[in-house]
């Protein structure tokens, strides 16, 4: 507890002190910008509920959806949430629904996905276990008016916006997401791909967390692919111009 505590701490921090402390200062500045007091939001990849916190802060007012598979962190974050305007469904999603493995990593749990991603750190200690799957867009009759998804599934992003097209194109919200070498490449996905789906398909231009703040250019799929194989960045908005 106390570890979680001083990690929770150093996140509050206005300087940066990691590349993935920057994602979560940048990432909150874009929330906390886009997101009025009754928007409703989807937070895909809870773990322990950091964005729909910020979510709760900077929208008050909405509804909230939050979906993580991992079974402690459901009953958790059901007892954090309990009498508040947050939904937490304990499913995986993916572009199909059913039961899947899933790889639990015990020793760093934000690590976890559908597969077994490459770890930054050695010595990390995974079980398999078993999760329910589904797509999005089953729950396009219940999630309504959907302004900003984010996704941090540690690879399978692709696959959640593949299994969401229907509800992304419906509500055009802003899209937070991850997509990097050692989660996205375990399933196959190249920037490629996810260009053409957000990009060419969806209709969204993609662009860095702190490009888009600045109001700047969006990234062209060239520009998408290099700083995927260079690892220089690797979580990304995409902002539909007609919902800008």
């Amino acid at each position: 507890m106390l570890k979680d505590r001083l990690k929770y701490l150093l996140k509050q921090l206005p300087i940066p002190l990691t590349k993935n402390h920057k994602y979560d200062i940048l990432t909150r500045k874009i929330i906390h910008r886009h997101l009025g007091s009754t928007d409703n939001a989807i937070d895909v990849g809870v773990l322990d509920g950091e964005i729909l916190d910020d979510y709760l802060k900077a929208a008050p007012n909405g509804i909230h959806t939050g979906f993580e598979p991992i079974p402690e962190k459901i009953n958790r974050l059901q007892a954090k949430y309990e009498g508040k305007n947050i939904r937490i469904e304990g499913y995986a999603l993916s572009n199909e629904s059913g039961e899947s493995s899933f790889n639990l990593v015990e020793s760093n749990p934000s690590y976890s996905g559908l597969k077994k991603r490459t770890y930054d750190k050695p010595n990390e200690v995974d079980t398999s276990i078993k999760v329910q799957m589904r797509r999005l867009d089953e729950y396009l009759d219940e999630l309504k008016d959907i302004k900003l998804i984010k996704i941090d599934v540690e690879g399978a992003e692709y696959l959640v916006l593949e299994g969401g097209k229907a509800l992304i194109a419906r509500d055009k919200p802003l899209l937070i997401f991850e997509h990097g070498i050692g989660g996205a490449d375990v399933y196959g996905i190249r920037p490629e791909q996810l260009f053409a789906l957000v990009s060419e398909e969806l209709g969204y231009e993609i662009f860095l967390l702190d490009t888009y703040l600045k109001k700047q250019s969006p990234l062209s799929k060239y520009d998408l692919v290099k700083e995927f194989d260079s690892g220089s960045n690797y979580y990304f908005v995409a902002a539909h111009p007609l919902k800008a």
